[in-house]
């Protein structure tokens, strides 16, 4: 094996044992300062954004002039926008926003939380009404999160 092979080898190496070190500490932090409760959807929006991955180049996006930043927009109109600026409409892609009521464990207080779904997925179980489970934690009243670790079971096991 020649010394770049070796060097490269290394660097993947690295980034993976960094990668699962962090993801080792995240479910650390959820089993030892969150409990699991009930939290009852209360809205769901979906957008999209138009966005093309490059490998050798930068990535390709709408960006919103007046913000300087991604432009997300009305999923109905994506198509429409995309043509124009001449992207394919693979270049679409959706976003959505769950917020959520739970009870906190500290002061047994109502609190909304959010957080965001992008790419592809499935909304099937994120309708207004049904409930969900979300982490609380367990000193700081209104701080929540949902579970995006893979460590971690659907239960906080």
């Amino acid at each position: 094996m020649s010394g770049y092979m070796k060097l490269k080898a290394t660097a993947i190496g690295g980034i993976v044992l960094a990668l699962f070190a962090h993801m080792v500490y995240d479910a650390n932090d959820l089993k030892t300062n969150y409990k699991t409760v009930q939290a009852s959807i209360t809205n769901v929006t979906v957008d999209c954004y138009i966005k093309e991955r490059r490998r050798k180049r930068a990535d390709r996006k709408i960006i919103d002039r007046r913000t300087n930043k991604m432009a997300y927009m009305d999923c109905k109109i994506a198509p429409l926008v995309a043509a124009k600026h001449d992207y394919s409409e693979h270049h679409i892609h959706k976003r959505a926003k769950i917020t959520y009521r739970y009870t906190s464990p500290v002061d047994r207080r109502m609190y909304d939380g959010s957080f965001e779904l992008t790419g592809r997925f499935d909304l099937g179980k994120y309708v207004p009404g049904n409930t969900m489970n979300v982490y609380a934690h367990k000193t700081k009243a209104a701080d929540s999160r949902e579970n995006s670790n893979p460590l971690v079971g659907e239960n906080g096991v």
